[in-house]
């Protein structure tokens, strides 16, 4: 079964979500322009992840402040990727988290930090809504064909401009449910008869048929077949 793979964060329904990560107010934050990224993970294969991933992307994106300072050889005991904290009260830094980005050592030993805002916080994650699950799709079996549901005979009579009366049987065949019905055979016969006649094939699923002529007292047998697309008939 086809199922999307994009997901958003925050997703189109978001009125679940705490009204700072409401969609409306991240846009007016931005002075109302839309800002957002596109981005493509061949590995990830669950929406669960993908869309976890989206938001942490989105909340960095949102809260990265980047830094560039000189410190002494104590530097050289950092690698690329490690949190580091950093106090300055010109910013107003107190063990701010900062994670290592890049680094040069220069020649006297001192060392070139490049740092990124860090927050331990994005990258808790969260409980998600469970995605609908799609329906299988199912169709029904065009050799087996579901009859009408009901067949209902009425008689009158029927009297001519020039004086002649016969009495008609009205037949009013209770719609089949079979999804690839194509039109009813309405077949009919004297009771005592051996064999049916056809009286009518309908081009379409007509559901009211007439005989004329029938014999006032006589009997009469009806019954009503559902054809379908391809030619099959109910019982």
């Amino acid at each position: 079964n086809y199922q999307a793979d994009e997901v958003q964060w925050p997703e189109v329904d978001d009125s679940g979500y705490t009204s700072a990560d409401q969609h409306a107010t991240m846009k007016t934050a931005d002075g109302g322009f839309l800002q957002e990224g596109r981005f493509d993970f061949p590995t990830i294969t669950s929406p669960y992840q993908a869309l976890e991933l989206a938001e942490v992307i989105c909340r960095r994106s949102r809260n990265n402040l980047n830094v560039a300072l000189r410190c002494d050889a104590t530097g050289l005991d950092l690698m690329v990727g490690e949190i580091v904290n950093i106090t300055h009260a010109t910013p107003a830094f107190s063990a701010k988290t900062f994670r290592v980005q890049g680094m040069q050592v220069n020649a006297d030993l001192t060392t070139e930090l490049q740092l990124t805002e860090y927050q331990a916080a994005f990258y808790t994650w969260a409980t998600k809504t469970q995605a609908a699950v799609i329906p299988d799709t199912t169709l029904p079996d065009p050799y087996s064909v579901l009859a009408p549901a009901s067949v209902t005979l009425t008689d009158e009579l029927i009297e001519y401009s020039d004086g002649v009366v016969l009495t008609r049987l009205n037949i009013v065949v209770g719609a089949s449910t079979d999804k690839f019905r194509q039109y009813y055979q309405v077949e009919t016969k004297k009771t005592s008869e051996s064999n049916y006649k056809v009286l009518t094939k309908g081009v379409s699923a007509v559901l009211n048929y007439q005989q004329l002529n029938v014999i006032d007292g006589e009997e009469y047998s009806v019954r009503v077949k559902c054809i379908n697309s391809i030619g099959v008939s109910s019982a």
